[in-house]
């Protein structure tokens, strides 16, 4: 098995992790709801999600960028 497609199998387990991660969302939505917006809320809140997002977007970038052909 090569590495691209070792990779894409873990892009397709990431996302289909993504329910998961909405679940793990909702009560970081609902806390920053609950605090009335501070800035902290905030700022834990953005890196919350942001740490949820690159579980997505690495391996996905990784499997494109291997899968390209060198020029």
């Amino acid at each position: 098995m090569s590495l691209a497609i070792i990779l894409r199998l873990i892009a397709g387990f990431a996302l289909v992790n993504e329910i998961r991660g909405i679940v793990m969302a909702a009560p970081i939505l609902y806390g920053l709801w609950q605090t009335g917006g501070t800035w902290v809320a905030w700022l834990i809140a953005i890196c919350s999600l942001a740490g949820i997002v690159l579980t997505v977007a690495v391996p996905l970038w990784l499997a494109n960028r291997l899968q390209r052909e060198p020029t």
